[in-house]
């Protein structure tokens, strides 16, 4: 009984360390491969507990791999917005103006009754006073309300994120690659010298360059 029991904890060790390194603190921060790399590290660890014939480096040397995996995939998220594009989850936009897009809802794989739930859990009973309700990657809802500053200015759209520049964002923006560039240029800057800049759909335009503060 002592050698099950002394592997459970040793595996169960491990696991738990892989999962600091990692860096996730809950279910809905993760991204799908982080999910995927926790369900396989409980499986892989799972065999040497229940199969005392299987080596304990049979479970440790997976969990190992999968997270040096882990770390080096999110290295390449960070660094590759390309990259990032493919493979994370991007934010929807489920209300806009006080109308629901059941497309969006579709696209989200998410019920009417749970939008309108998840709603009146941040104390919003009027869909009408919203301006922007976004489903976020991490399954939470910004809700930003008509009323107020933020109504006032709208959505912000990303147009440059760590010196690249976010074609979707201008489109959203409905401005051209020259605009953003002149923009930037008029600020003394280049593109790759602008580490965020975003536009409000009231046209409020900020930014922060690479290595100060921001304006």
């Amino acid at each position: 009984m002592l050698v099950p029991l002394i592997r459970t904890v040793i595996l169960y060790t491990a696991v738990m360390l892989a999962m600091r390194v990692l860096g996730k603190r809950q279910i809905g921060q993760m991204e799908p491969s982080d999910l995927v790399a926790l369900v396989m590290m409980t499986e892989l660890a799972a065999i040497p507990m229940q199969d005392l014939d299987v080596p304990l480096t049979g479970g440790l040397i997976p969990v190992v791999t999968l997270v040096l995996i882990e770390l080096i995939l999110s290295f390449l998220l960070l660094k590759k917005r390309r990259l990032r594009f493919w493979l994370a989850d991007k934010p929807e936009i489920v209300i806009r103006d006080g109308r629901i897009d059941r497309e969006r809802l579709l696209s989200c794989r998410i019920s009417l009754d749970e939008l309108i739930g998840l709603l009146r859990e941040q104390g919003e009973n009027d869909v009408t006073a919203l301006r922007y309700v976004i489903f976020e990657p991490s399954g939470n809802l910004s809700v930003i309300r008509k009323e107020g500053p933020e109504g006032e200015d709208g959505l912000y759209h990303l147009l440059i994120a760590e010196g690249e520049i976010n074609y979707s964002g201008l489109r959203a923006v409905g401005k051209s690659e020259e605009w953003l560039r002149a923009a930037v240029m008029e600020r003394g800057y280049e593109p790759e010298d602008i580490f965020y800049m975003a536009q409000s759909d009231s046209g409020r335009l900020i930014w922060q360059e690479m290595e100060r503060g921001g304006r």
